[in-house]
């Protein structure tokens, strides 16, 4: 395997030059040879430093996935720039302080996010590129040495109700996590990867330079074109979020038993092929469930999933399938901490430790990590107590989770400290400040809401006596909505008389909502919700 160290992307560039991107523009479904992306990323950084900007300048990027994206992101690496990427959803209220925030020199902005920023430095149009590459006619020779200390891109928390927390990443961060990715699930040159979630997730991004970097092809999408891209581009590598193999999950899955012949023959089917070897159950399984392969394309070889949790049904009928769903675990403060591949995988657990990283479970079982590899030492414009209460004394990240590992080394996730919701499209929620608005109603007595692991938020709303109608609860949940990011919003619920009290085991002695009860209690009816 070749040194994979970040810094020689651009010689990648070249050295790779007839592999492709495959991306789509207005519908059109257009390719780039690496070659010529190697050209358009040199005309645009001339640009740049011709603009005056100086190396370890920050960057700003607001926009959703297209080629200008890319190409930017890899004219700041190679110039030495650190890329300030900000989520499409992000608040207007939060533009406001972006410049000062983050000491940005410029930001490129699509044209959504043009709409949304009002700001006193230059902020450019990323419709204007094609025409600024194409008149770019004097090529600076330039390159930026970078060494492993070295910062290179700002990347966010995800944030609720508040401005996500920022952290700066080393390129030494990366260079560990590809070289140990690359060995685990051995890339190879005829690998295509699709890309569909937003860049400004560093983790999307990170396989845009592994691909260059290994040698293999992309195809980038938006998230709505990704069922048409797999049929037609036919890419051999996937990585999306639980929420996304849990809809295909359930898509073929409903097919399947929507009749007993359908069913039986799946069952039959699943333990004949497991009676031969691995390779051969494999070739069996491609054939005999030839409908599931060619929705994902025909050539699909690896799928990984992590960011939330996912069913281990939804894990279990892939693997039934012939193609297993390997899931990981990680956060943006210390990157990769779980991982299962070729290797090995066990079906429920996120795998056995990455390679340098160091995990210790404390007296809670909260998972702690220390690492020279880990993406943060502390998050940027927080408070002392706010780093201090994630990034220890001694050296170890705290990351809020609970798990315990099993005999032989897997990794294995329990939940969350705190009460936080994670959404199966890997949102996170903080159920008490929602439920906060929710009982300042004079029609709410009290609410419970939960969601975990699944695409959307539910609530159990204890009404404040019996005359109040549902339609008088209907409207005070949709005006909370109404100031609730999209994925936070409570979309089914159910309404009881039947108030949260110590008594019944609903509420601790210092009267706080026993959640794991109430939950347990209407567990029936909130499933059946979805």
């Amino acid at each position: 395997m070749q040194n994979m160290e970040l810094k020689l992307i651009l010689n990648r560039l070249k050295e790779f030059e007839n592999c492709t991107l495959v991306y789509y523009e207005g519908g059109e479904r257009l390719i780039k040879t690496y070659g010529e992306i190697y050209i358009d990323v040199r005309k645009l950084l001339s640009h740049m430093i011709e603009s005056g900007l100086q190396p370890e300048d920050r960057i700003g990027i607001l926009a959703q996935n297209c080629y200008e994206w890319i190409v930017i992101d890899l004219a700041c690496l190679i110039g030495g720039y650190i890329t300030v990427p900000f989520h499409s959803t992000t608040y207007e209220a939060e533009l406001e302080n972006i410049v000062e925030r983050y000491d940005l020199k410029v930001i490129f902005a699509d044209k959504e996010g043009m709409k949304k920023l009002a700001v006193q430095i230059p902020v450019i149009d990323m419709s204007t590129l094609k025409e600024t590459i194409q008149n770019q006619s004097n090529i600076i020779e330039y390159s930026a040495s970078l060494e492993g200390e070295d910062k290179f891109s700002v990347v966010f928390t995800s944030g609720t109700t508040s401005i996500p927390k920022a952290i700066e990443l080393k390129v030494k961060t990366f260079d560990d996590f590809l070289m140990n990715v690359h060995r685990m699930f051995q890339f190879s040159k005829e690998d295509k990867i699709i890309l569909f979630l937003p860049l400004s997730h560093f983790g999307q991004r990170s396989y845009v330079y592994s691909a260059i970097l290994s040698g293999f092809h992309m195809i980038l999408c938006q998230p709505q074109n990704v069922i048409k891209s797999l049929r037609v581009d036919k890419p051999t590598i996937l990585v999306a979020v639980p929420y996304f193999f849990e809809n295909i999950y359930k898509s073929f899955y409903e097919n399947i038993c929507s009749s007993k012949f359908k069913y039986i023959c799946y069952k039959v089917s699943t333990m004949f092929c497991n009676l031969f070897s691995e390779s051969t159950s494999k070739k069996m399984k491609r054939s005999i469930f030839k409908e599931f392969y060619t929705f994902l394309g025909g050539k699909m070889r690896l799928m990984v999933t992590g960011s939330a949790p996912i069913s281990f049904n939804t894990l279990k009928f892939f693997q039934d399938m012939g193609i297993t769903l390997y899931e990981g675990y990680g956060t943006n403060e210390t990157g990769l901490i779980a991982l299962n591949c070729l290797e090995y995988a066990r079906l429920g657990s996120v795998g056995k430790i990455f390679p340098n990283k160091q995990v210790m479970l404390d007296e809670d079982g909260q998972i702690r990590v220390k690492s020279e590899f880990c993406w943060a030492e502390r998050y940027l414009e927080a408070s002392e107590k706010e780093n201090s209460e994630v990034f220890a004394s001694d050296g170890y990240i705290n990351t809020g989770d609970i798990g315990y590992f099993d005999k032989d080394g897997f990794l294995y996730i329990k939940g969350r400290i705190k009460e936080n919701i994670v959404l199966s499209n890997g949102k996170k929620v903080f159920p008490n400040l929602i439920e906060d608005e929710l009982n300042k109603s004079q029609f709410i007595k009290q609410s419970a809401v939960f969601g975990n692991k699944q695409p959307y938020l539910v609530a159990v709303i204890v009404r404040s006596s019996s005359d109040v109608q549902e339609k008088a609860i209907l409207k005070e949940i949709k005006k909370v909505n109404s100031t609730l990011p999209e994925y936070a919003k409570v979309r089914e619920y159910i309404v009881t008389d039947v108030a949260f009290q110590v008594d019944n085991d609903m509420l601790t002695s210092s009267l706080k909502l026993q959640r794991s009860k109430i939950y347990s209690y209407y567990e029936k009816q909130l499933l059946d919700l979805y």
